[in-house]
């Protein structure tokens, strides 16, 4: 499993970081974040690698917390979500 996740988390951040404005994010099951990659950080002024370990909640604002936390449970169950 680890191998794998590291393996997507690689291809995944090549395709952010050639993608103009992009954020992506590898989480694992716990919603820890593994990988932060893409140009729009930049923009934001965060780097990417310090939100390496933190809980996606400690990174997405308060009253969004609702609205998202459904579609990554519904990602851990196995169903598909695209974000547009």
């Amino acid at each position: 499993m680890e191998a794998m996740l590291s393996r997507t988390a690689e291809v995944g951040a090549a395709l952010a970081e050639d993608v103009r404005v992009s954020v992506l994010l590898v989480l694992d099951r716990d919603l820890r974040i593994r990988l932060a990659a893409g140009s729009r950080w930049d923009r934001m002024g965060v780097e990417p690698a310090m939100l390496r370990g933190r809980h996606l909640l400690d990174i997405v604002p308060l009253p969004l917390h609702a609205e998202l936390l459904p579609h990554y449970d519904a990602v851990l169950r196995g169903e598909t979500r695209r974000f547009v």
